[in-house]
């Protein structure tokens, strides 16, 4: 039987350390403005690389949410996250826009092994865009590993 994982949502500096603190296997959370996590008080630059930093020392794997639909107008402000993003080796990104799927796959190549969870991923145009990937159907949701 499979050990249960325990992902922890952090939505600031104060919920991250509890969860490490506390044996969190993985944690979540988002960075900047690209995040559903609106009301959470979120990361920006110098306490993202801590967190990273943080998740490291502690053993703990760390997922950073980009679940948001990108228009074309945010999109520099998208990619100068994600190289940032891909410089501190993200554990996992949890996703909603397929069109940031493929900004990490051309930015983040050493990091195609990573793990990705997609929002909203019913279709065969949106499930085409995993080609080379197992896709996890739950409910609304896929996983792709």
């Amino acid at each position: 039987m499979a050990k249960a994982e325990i992902l922890a949502p952090c939505g600031g500096f104060d919920s991250l350390t509890a969860a490490l603190r506390c044996g969190a296997d993985a944690v979540y959370f988002g960075a900047g403005e690209f995040n559903a996590r609106r009301a959470a008080s979120n990361f920006d630059d110098k306490a993202l690389r801590e967190a990273a930093r943080l998740c490291r020392l502690y053993g703990t794997r760390w997922h950073l949410t980009l679940n948001t639909l990108v228009s074309d107008e945010e999109l520099p402000r998208c990619r100068s996250l994600l190289a940032r993003v891909c410089r501190l080796s993200a554990d996992a990104l949890i996703l909603q826009d397929l069109g940031v799927l493929r900004l990490v796959r051309a930015m983040c190549p050493r990091n195609g092994a990573a793990r990705f969870h997609a929002d909203e991923c019913r279709n065969e145009g949106g499930s085409a865009a995993f080609a080379g990937t197992r896709i996890f159907t739950c409910g609304s949701a896929a996983r792709a590993y």
